[in-house]
């Protein structure tokens, strides 16, 4: 059996709001969310490690129980409140203090506002990892034509190896080092236009601290930013899962691992880290023109569709929203 999934938005009844594009609202969302619930809703079961609001920074610890007890750190870039804010959103194996990481992966950032405010929010998620979605109010359709917007992974991916302990990351702009990038390209999103998106280092499935860049790669090269993909997916429609595996080509036989071994066999630094949870991609993009948030049926599960920011065409992500492995 895999993971419950919840579906936290903007629009439920006791959810908290970002009204003034803040960043103190922004993390009171990822609490409610993670920590403490709000209205009917339970939270994911995240446990909040550290938090000072005089910089506005907050430290989640996601399950050591289903998960491996990851860290997620969230805070303000200029230790500022208040609009136009760039938040910076980073996990890690684990923390002394709320300034001090243990094997971190790298950052990547979102901006409360550009424009106009974040006003929408959508968090799916498990007791592992959870997909973010901040929007302004003027998004309003599946494709959101050049509209500010952030959409990213943040947790631990469905590993490849059993027992591996370093499954964590950030996955939105697509890079191999930490940066501030926030327009509305740069993000998960991104997966709607281009076969591959960089999410920079992992480290080794025993523990250690020897690290690879990955990245996400999907197996349909669709074309995303091309008319006519307004209705519903065709009878014809395949799918697959979106794979985490190395930056480099397997056949490249001067990559070992510390003991080694070729990277396209090692148990330790596997070519194949694993898979993005409960996120699928389909084989020709649909729904343009279907209002955000969008909820289809596919199968017999019910998924979220991925918003598509680029110029005009439908999206070919979807979030699976009964359980991930």
């Amino acid at each position: 059996m895999g993971l419950p999934v919840t579906v936290y938005r903007w629009d439920d009844e006791g959810a908290p709001q970002i009204t003034t594009g803040s960043v103190s609202q922004c993390l009171d969302v990822l609490q409610k969310c993670l920590v403490d619930g709000y209205g009917n809703k339970s939270s994911l079961g995240w446990t909040l490690e550290y938090s000072d609001d005089d910089i506005f920074a907050k430290v989640f610890k996601n399950s050591p129980v289903e998960g491996n007890g990851i860290y997620a750190k969230f805070w303000s870039k200029d230790q500022l409140d208040g609009s136009e804010r760039i938040v910076r959103m980073q996990t890690c194996k684990s923390m002394t203090d709320i300034d001090t990481m243990i094997m971190p992966g790298i950052y990547h950032a979102f901006k409360t506002l550009r424009n106009n405010s974040v006003t929408k929010w959508v968090i799916i998620g498990t007791s592992r990892g959870f997909y973010l979605f901040l929007m302004p109010q003027e998004v309003s359709w599946v494709n959101h034509y050049q509209i500010q917007n952030s959409c990213a992974f943040i947790g631990e991916i469905q590993g490849s190896i059993a027992g591996d302990t370093a499954l964590y990351c950030v996955v939105s702009e697509s890079n191999n080092s930490s940066n501030d990038s926030y327009a509305w390209q740069d993000n998960l999103s991104a997966l709607n236009i281009n076969m591959t998106l960089n999410i920079g280092k992992m480290y080794a499935s025993n523990g250690d601290t020897g690290a690879l860049n990955y990245r996400l790669e999907t197996y349909f090269d669709v074309p995303s930013n091309a008319q006519g993909f307004e209705g519903e997916l065709p009878a014809s429609a395949n799918f697959s899962e979106v794979v985490v595996r190395a930056q480099f080509t397997v056949t490249s036989t001067q990559y070992l691992d510390s003991e080694g071994t070729p990277y396209s066999r090692s148990d330790i630094q596997p070519f194949i880290k694993g898979t993005m949870p409960g996120l699928i991609q389909s084989s020709t993009p649909a729904f343009e023109k279907s209002p955000w948030p969008c909820i289809k049926n596919i199968g017999n599960d019910d998924y979220f569709v991925v918003g598509n920011p680029y110029g005009t065409g439908g999206s070919s992500l979807f979030i699976n929203l009964r359980e991930w492995s």
